[in-house]
């Protein structure tokens, strides 16, 4: 498994965040989960890692690999 996973989670009841596993806050906040979803593929496709998407209730909804 990747060490280095950025990850699209539910932030507070109307966002989504974009944040590295271990980060304590996240990257980047979206009002919507597609915008959310895009930055997230270009920051984990600029590192060459993984990006875990959750759904609302958060449970995984989609996963992607990046690494070389």
């Amino acid at each position: 498994m990747l060490q280095q996973v950025e990850l699209i989670i539910p932030y507070d009841s109307n966002q989504w965040a974009v944040q590295s596993k271990d980060a304590k806050k996240p990257t980047k906040l979206f009002t919507n989960k597609a915008d959310a979803v895009e930055y997230g593929k270009l920051i984990a496709k600029n590192k060459q890692t993984g990006l875990i998407i959750q759904k609302r209730d958060g449970s995984k909804d989609e996963e992607f690999n990046y690494s070389e």
